[in-house]
C-alpha cells in the first residue's frame, strides 16, 4: 500500500474548491476534489478508458488522507454493474479489509472515490452509471464506504454527487496521428 498523503485544505495560496469551512462535510465529500484528483492522477497516470479507485482515510475535521490509488479497469475492458461490483468487493477487501457485521464495531473510517477516465464532455453519463450501480450492489462488502464518482476527461473533471468541476487536473489530450 502507498504512503499516506494528507489532502486537507491548504493555505490561501491554494484556494479550496470545497464548501465554506463552517459547513460540515458528509463522509463521502472531499474538501478539495481537485487536489485529491491531481494526486490520484500523479500516482496512477490513467488514460481514457481506465477506472481508478482511490482509498481515503477520514480524519476528524473533514481532512482526508489518500492511502491508495489503483487502476481497476483498463482501457478496452467492458465491465457491467455486476462485474464492477465484484471488482469493488475484491479491491475493498484487499485495501481496506472487511468490517465485522456485529453490534459495537467501530464506525467506517475510510471512503473510496471512483474516477472514471474517458474522452468526451465533462458531464456524468452511462459509464458513471455503471459504477453507481456497482456501489449500490457492493455497499456492504468492506470496511470502507463508497464515495463520489468523478469524471476525468482531457477537458477537466466533475463529480456526480458533488457537482463541483474544474479544468485541472485533466487527462492528457489525445495523441494525433497522420492518416495515410
Amino acid at each position: 500500500m502507498s504512503t499516506s498523503t494528507p489532502l486537507s485544505p491548504s493555505p490561501a495560496t491554494d484556494r479550496p474548491t470545497g464548501p465554506p469551512p463552517d459547513l460540515m462535510l458528509a463522509r463521502w465529500e472531499l474538501a478539495n476534489p481537485a487536489r485529491t484528483l491531481a494526486e490520484v492522477v500523479r500516482r496512477t497516470a490513467p488514460r481514457p478508458g481506465d477506472v481508478v479507485l482511490a482509498l481515503l482515510r477520514c480524519r476528524s475535521g473533514g481532512a482526508r488522507d489518500l492511502l491508495d490509488a489503483a487502476v481497476v479497469v483498463r482501457r478496452g475492458e467492458h465491465v457491467g454493474p455486476w462485474q464492477a461490483a465484484e471488482r469493488l468487493a475484491e479491491h475493498t477487501a484487499r485495501t481496506a479489509g472487511t468490517l465485522p457485521l456485529v453490534a459495537g464495531h467501530e464506525p467506517v473510517r475510510h471512503v473510496f472515490v471512483t474516477v472514471v477516465c474517458r474522452e468526451g464532455r465533462v458531464v456524468p453519463g452511462p459509464a458513471e452509471t455503471v459504477w453507481k450501480l456497482a456501489w449500490l450492489r457492493a455497499a456492504d462488502v468492506g470496511a470502507a464506504m463508497g464515495g463520489d464518482i468523478y469524471v476525468l476527461t482531457p477537458h477537466g473533471w466533475t463529480g456526480c454527487l458533488d457537482t463541483r468541476a474544474g479544468h485541472r487536473p485533466a487527462l492528457p489530450p489525445p495523441r494525433l496521428s497522420a492518416v495515410r
